[in-house]
């Protein structure tokens, strides 16, 4: 399909604006021709369109949860313009304590036991996928209680 069209400028150039979907097209500059000079028509050239994501962590289970225990952590990365592709790790700090690939809805979870003891900022990472761009979740508290063990002598 056609996307637009200009009229050329003395020095043999000119601009086409036009709103593009997400993803790869390959363009094409089509020359009418004139009187003085022949038809043509350019070489396929590929253009990216990329696209912003929102990565939220929607919830993690149980919360608070005791040291040990596993706790599963949901993930949703979302754009306007589609459903991303790709996996999110998952860092408690500067540790990586898992990672998932997203499913058909942009979801993924991930069940860890690595989640260090205390009130911990657990952040995921999406990692991008060629379209949409990478982004990061705002940090979600997860409350891992500390184990003590009683013995008696």
């Amino acid at each position: 399909p056609t996307i637009g069209s200009c009229d050329l400028t003395a020095g043999g150039a000119c601009v086409v604006s036009a709103d593009l979907t997400t993803g790869t097209h390959d363009l094409v500059a089509r020359f009418a021709g004139t009187t003085e000079f022949a038809p043509s028509v350019s070489a396929a050239a590929a253009f990216r369109v990329t696209d912003t994501t929102t990565t939220v962590v929607t919830g993690s289970s149980p919360n608070p949860s005791t040291y040990g225990e596993l706790v599963t952590v949901t993930v949703a990365v979302a754009s306007a313009s589609g459903i991303p592709t790709g996996s999110v790790s998952l860092s408690d700090g500067s540790t990586t304590v898992g990672t998932c690939t997203l499913d058909v809805a942009g979801t993924c979870t991930v069940t860890s036991r690595e989640i260090r003891a205390g009130v911990r900022s657990l952040v995921a990472r999406y990692a991008g996928d060629g379209i949409f761009l990478a982004s990061a979740s705002e940090a979600h508290a997860q409350d891992r209680k500390s184990t003590r063990l009683n013995s008696s002598h």
